[in-house]
């Protein structure tokens, strides 16, 4: 069953070089004037475009049209319609490594992405050994298959290994790699970095009295708000539960954190139900003359959180690494006010 689904998938093609002449007559490109999918995996017949314009061709197969979305008699005089397909961030790697193997005769190897008329993008595998015709033409044998469903799969690992599933924001492992980028950038720089931990307060009574799907509806939208707040340098993250990260560079004083504050206080609407939540925010600011890891300033963050849901809750406290409260003075300001 296995080797039946591989052979379903496989597609034998040829690609005939034209040895990079300039267009012809009707300007149509002469390089790459074929690819053709095979009828059976493995058949070693190809279509081949010679220097001397005659042409030898492989018997028409409806699996061009399967694979490109473009017919046999489309691509009879050249490849434009199969190369009119593929995606346009890919066309040029895919050109290179024709002309690389064209060149040195080594192996042709290509995954890349087409715009299929009729399906979704799909991606492609190719892989092809070139041999140098005596006419000095050069004509690939080897198979082109879909591996969309393996790309989409791969994309969902990524996603669950960098992303929380619920909100769709970084989670805690993004979050680690996203912290040590912005401390190295913010050491060569001098910038000031916050690192902020935010706990949502009396969130445990909406998932008692409304259950937990009201709960994660209300953190979607949290998620949604703390995106909706941050620049294009900054961050945020969940680090689990209803506890949420934002990664701060260079910000604009303490005003931006009573800024997230505010923005959480707005009523939620949970289909006719409103709900309000507010938050303890805890600031670990970074300490040029101190440096620490991330984590360190995460649980810095966190004790600043304490101290701010202990002083009352819908309020921040501010931390610099090293034992100093409030923002950070000296440095760090003198390049905010640049």
């Amino acid at each position: 069953m296995k080797r039946q689904q591989k052979a379903r998938h496989r597609r034998a093609f040829a690609v005939a070089d034209r040895r990079c002449q300039p267009a012809d007559a009707r300007g149509k490109p002469r390089l790459w004037r074929a690819i053709l999918p095979r009828q059976r995996p493995g058949e070693r017949k190809g279509r081949h475009d010679t220097p001397s314009g005659t042409r030898r061709r492989s018997p028409d197969s409806p699996r061009l049209y399967e694979v490109y979305g473009c017919w046999p008699e489309e691509v009879a005089e050249d490849a434009t319609a199969v190369f009119s397909v593929i995606h346009p961030d890919d066309i040029e790697a895919v050109q290179q490594s024709i002309r690389e193997s064209a060149a040195t005769l080594g192996p042709w190897r290509a995954t890349y992405r087409i715009q299929h008329p009729q399906q979704e993008q799909l991606w492609l595998e190719g892989s092809a050994t070139p041999s140098r015709q005596d006419d000095g033409s050069t004509v690939w044998h080897g198979y082109i298959r879909d591996v969309t469903e393996l790309k989409k799969y791969e994309q969902e690992l990524e996603f669950t290994a960098f992303y929380d599933p619920l909100t769709g924001i970084p989670n805690r492992r993004l979050l680690g790699d996203r912290m040590s980028q912005a401390i190295a950038h913010a050491l060569r720089s001098g910038e000031a970095l916050a690192i902020c931990l935010l706990d949502l307060d009396n969130f445990k009574p909406i998932n008692d009295t409304l259950g937990h799907e009201a709960g994660d509806r209300v953190l979607i939208e949290i998620a949604r708000r703390l995106s909706g707040l941050l620049r294009a340098e900054d961050s945020v993250a969940r680090l689990g539960g209803d506890e949420f990260v934002l990664l701060l560079r260079n910000p604009e004083g303490e005003s931006v954190f009573q800024r997230v504050l505010d923005d959480l206080r707005a009523p939620i609407d949970l289909e006719g139900s409103e709900v309000r939540v507010s938050a303890s925010l805890g600031v670990a600011m970074l300490n040029h003359e101190a440096p620490c890891d991330g984590d360190q300033l995460l649980r810095l963050a966190d004790q600043a959180a304490y101290r701010a849901k202990s002083a009352g809750r819908d309020r921040y406290r501010v931390v610099t690494a090293g034992g100093q409260s409030g923002f950070p003075t000296g440095r760090n300001t003198a390049t905010q006010a640049r």
